[in-house]
């Protein structure tokens, strides 16, 4: 096949992140032989499990903990071919409310412009955006304009909802000049804002509803719940715009093994895949969510070919009048967040072979040229 295109890498160092982040991140030694053993040694506190804290935990230690971040660029590239292309997701971790980071956000994106020039074919960077920061508009045209970025990241799970109207302004330049946008939507992940709202502000915007929560990591759902960008897309109907780990792991496995249709209620890849069939430039990918196996099956269901349907197509609908989804369906492998005890090159060689290589080629390739607007 053609080159391959992993739409969704991240970059940035534990230099980068904010000091409590992850708890321990900074406790280790800087040389590679002694992340390693440290690593080694955080994979073995739980053996039977490659998902838990530490793990998770092993993963950073080996890949947030480079100098630079050309540096951790060099080490995802030697897991792919020489002519793979990446799309670069920076983030804007400055105001998730867990203490200072070492380097500005902007050492950051200027850090992924560094690479862009020097590997222009090679690297999509996108800019995170969060609509606290000021004089943000302005900042994300200049390095759209000028440092040639190719799209922007929502993580919204850090304390913000989509339909934020600071974010309008960059809605209607991306709408405009179809610049992609990469929405971080999964249950219960990772990254989350530390700081609740007051008591009397936790009530949905939109719905009225309380924002009901166990902890500050379940807070953070009410944000990045998939419903919320129906009231995005209602006002930018052909925004591009594609969600990240089709809802999480979790809820795309309850969807294909539950017996219990209350399971089904309120889950996010019924609605990330209900957003798809909606909206003619909506996209999923399945990065991080397809480091389960299991779940190849299901989605190789979606991208079975219905009748009469052209690969690419993004006007192809059903029968039903709701557009097709297999065209847009985006490989990516989340690089270095996702939780894969082994190596890139595993991860990305068992995608490709449960998806199949037809399969694989469009969601590498077809597809993602498209959502990433390559010629």
């Amino acid at each position: 096949m053609e080159y391959i295109i992993n739409s969704h890498t991240h970059l940035f160092t534990l230099n980068q992140v904010p000091v409590r982040f992850i708890t321990g991140q900074r406790l280790f030694a800087s040389s590679e032989q002694s992340r390693y053993k440290i690593a080694c040694f955080l994979r073995k506190i739980i053996p039977w499990s490659d998902t838990d804290v530490f793990d998770r935990l092993a993963t950073f230690v080996v890949n947030g903990n480079f100098n630079t971040q050309e540096e951790v660029f060099d080490r995802l590239r030697m897991f792919y071919p020489s002519d793979t292309r990446f799309a670069v997701h920076t983030v804007d971790f400055e105001y998730m409310g867990a203490g200072k980071t070492p380097e500005s956000f902007t050492q950051q994106l200027d850090g992924v412009a560094a690479i862009k020039r020097k590997h222009p074919e090679a690297i999509y960077p996108f800019m995170g955006i969060d609509p606290r920061r000021p004089d943000v508009f302005d900042l994300f045209k200049r390095y759209i304009e000028d440092e040639k970025f190719a799209g922007i990241k929502l993580y919204t799970s850090m304390g913000f909802f989509p339909f934020d109207e600071r974010l309008y302004p960059i809605y209607e330049y991306a709408e405009k000049y179809q610049i992609p946008i990469m929405t971080h939507c999964s249950a219960s992940g990772p990254v989350y804002g530390r700081n609740l709202p007051p008591k009397n502000q936790r009530v949905h915007p939109k719905t009225g509803e309380p924002m009901i929560y166990k902890n500050k990591k379940s807070f953070a759902d009410h944000y990045t719940n998939p419903d919320n960008y129906h009231y995005v897309l209602r006002d930018f109907p052909l925004l591009k715009i594609c969600f990240a780990h089709f809802g999480g792991d979790t809820q795309c496995l309850k969807y294909y093994k539950s017996n219990d249709p209350n399971d089904l209620q309120n889950n996010w890849f019924i609605k990330v895949h209900d957003l798809l069939k909606q909206y003619r430039n909506t996209y999923a990918d399945i990065s991080y969510s397809s480091a389960n196996f299991d779940l190849l099956v299901l989605f190789n269901a979606l991208l079975q070919n219905p009748t009469g349907c052209k690969e690419g197509d993004m006007d192809a609908k059903t029968s039903a009048g709701n557009y097709v989804t297999r065209n847009k369906i985006l490989f990516g492998s989340d690089f270095y967040m996702s939780n894969i005890e082994r190596n890139e090159r595993w991860f990305s060689m068992n995608v490709r072979m449960g998806l199949g290589e037809r399969h694989y080629k469009l969601v590498a390739h077809t597809n993602a040229k498209r959502y990433l607007n390559i010629d």
